[in-house]
């Protein structure tokens, strides 16, 4: 039997009245077997129908509970809010968690008791007007801080509720920020490099004609004296450039598997004299720290680097307390730092304290907090570009009065740590060399200094300016023992240079100068055929590498 059978349906209309509560619906007797068929053919098809009800109102209430936990816990935060009076009738978990209040302490407060005095004749717009477009707000939370966030909603149909969204602009506004800081470092970084490479040179030339001014000088006690205080205010500024370098990415670090904890301990001893005596230092390292991959003297010039910071900061003595722990970062939205294993590095000072202003600019280049003549600017700079180009993270915490908190995050190596010792520097023996050194650089001061050790060493020299000259230069020559060429060169760079030279004799020594990074742009034909001498250099370095190079 069908539902199409007129006494079906007039029972199941029958049920429907009687469901409804109408009273006047009589269900009639059955006459007839028919009439006892279609009766139960009609109460099982209403069950069948009750059952399809009663599973859509399941699904209709967990929909219905779906939505409400989304409304709750969405990110953006939500209120309802009467037009006349302007007072919040309802609004969802994150609008209070995020303003720091219940939900019962909002509403049926003012819209504006959320929002700076200065939003308040926007919100009074809005709600007259009855239209919404974006707009970024600053709205105030229980304890009075600021918070950035884009406002926009929509009105219901009657224009007697608007329901209004927040949008928290923090984590965008930090993104902003970081990216505006990233394009400064980098702009900063590449005038740096370019001066670093040239102060190089210069740098070359200063080492190495003080080398022979000192050799003259022997005897003369005061003399020595007076081009040993040049030779090491030289050395001083070398350091400096590599920190430039460093800084703008120029100079390459050599990451290997280190202990963290390792490296703590090894400059223990210089972490404590450069601190003084008036500076006490805790050391806090987890045991079974997990190894990370980085290069490991930047490491050290980091810790050192905020050590000084906090040395300064204490100038009546205090505390600095370095730790170590092993993190797991489960990459939150609201944490920029991403997700994995990491290695957290913790220096704490009890110093004076850094403003919020001077926080947001403590990583750029050149700024200091020191006074004029006291400090480069370049310190934590060079910390933030080792961390970053580490794939790590660096967080800096503090308050006026009440000491910072640095935490640096470095990406766990899968391995175990370990560390190759760099063998000794071997002097050149005391026996005049033999051969012929073609030099091929373009800075007059660089090619004389170096032309002056080569000879003094007992080398016959061939000298060109740039690449094209030296490329006539060796071809008319037939007894080249060695080439020694600038990179950065007019004309014909070192490496086009070189790749000709090496076409002719692919078995001649090679090696290369530059006051850059050699190691960040070597053609990959040409790894295994070169070695390479960062300016600035000492005579010792240049005769011990040609010496090696030679006998190899």
């Amino acid at each position: 039997m069908s539902s199409n059978d007129p006494r079906i349906a007039a029972i199941i209309e029958l049920a429907i009245r009687l469901a409804q509560g109408d009273s006047s619906a009589r269900m009639p007797s059955p006459q007839s077997d028919d009439d006892i068929d279609a009766l139960g053919a009609a109460l099982n098809m209403l069950g069948e129908e009750l059952e399809k009800q009663s599973s859509l109102r399941q699904k209709a209430e967990g929909l219905l509970e779906d939505s409400v936990d989304l409304y709750e816990n969405a990110p953006a935060m939500f209120a309802s809010v009467d037009v006349n009076s302007r007072h919040i009738l309802k609004c969802n978990d994150t609008l209070a968690s995020v303003l720091g209040y219940h939900k019962e302490e909002i509403i049926g407060r003012s819209l504006r008791d959320f929002h700076a005095e200065q939003d308040w004749p926007l919100l009074r717009d809005i709600l007259s007007q009855g239209k919404t477009t974006q707009h970024e707000v600053i709205m105030i939370t229980k304890d009075g801080q600021q918070i950035e966030a884009s406002l926009g909603g929509s009105f219901a149909r009657s224009n007697s509720r608007w329901r209004a969204v927040w949008t928290d602009l923090r984590r965008r506004k930090q993104l902003e920020s970081q990216l505006a800081q990233a394009q400064r470092l980098k702009a900063v970084g590449q005038l740096a490099g370019g001066v670093a490479h040239d102060f190089n040179n210069v740098l070359t030339a200063i080492m190495n004609m003080g080398y022979f001014v000192r050799q003259r000088l022997e005897g003369d006690a005061e003399g020595e004296e007076e081009v040993d205080e040049i030779l090491a205010a030289a050395e001083r500024a070398s350091r400096l450039t590599s920190q430039l370098l460093a800084f703008s990415a120029q100079k390459a670090g050599k990451p290997s598997p280190v202990s963290v904890n390792d490296v703590v301990l090894g400059i223990d001893h210089m972490l404590r004299r450069t601190i003084g005596s008036t500076v006490e230092l805790n050391t806090l390292l987890s045991e079974d720290i997990w190894a990370t991959c980085v290069d490991e003297s930047q490491l050290e010039q980091a810790i050192l680097n905020i050590a000084l910071n906090a040395r300064d900061a204490m100038s009546d003595g205090g505390t600095l307390t370095i730790s170590t722990t092993n993190e797991v970062m489960a990459g939150d939205l609201d944490d920029h730092r991403g997700r994995g294993e990491f290695i957290k590095l913790t220096m704490e000072d009890t110093g004076s304290g850094l403003s919020p202003k001077m926080q947001e600019h403590i990583f750029e280049p050149f700024f200091t907090t020191k006074e004029a003549g006291k400090g480069t600017g370049l310190g934590l700079a060079q910390v933030y570009g080792f961390v970053t180009r580490s794939k790590g993270s660096i967080e800096i915490a503090s308050k006026p009065g009440q000491g910072a908190r640095f935490e640096i995050l470095l990406p766990r190596y899968v391995g175990s740590a370990s560390s190759q010792p760099t063998p000794p520097r071997r002097a050149p023996p005391d026996v005049p060399a033999h051969g012929t050194v073609l030099v091929v650089e373009d800075q007059p001061a660089v090619r004389l200094a170096v032309v002056r050790v080569l000879k003094s060493r007992g080398y016959s020299v061939l000298e060109a300016d740039n690449g094209e000259s030296g490329l006539r230069a060796f071809q008319a020559a037939s007894n080249v023992s060695l080439v020694l060429t600038d990179v950065v060169m007019p004309r014909m760079g070192g490496y086009e240079f070189v790749r000709k030279v090496l076409a002719d004799t692919p078995d001649m020594p090679i090696i290369m100068m530059s006051g850059y990074n050699n190691e960040a742009t070597e053609p990959r034909e040409l790894a295994g055929h070169i070695r390479s001498i960062a300016k600035p250099f000492a005579p010792l370095d240049l005769l011990s590498l040609i010496e090696a190079a030679l006998v190899a």
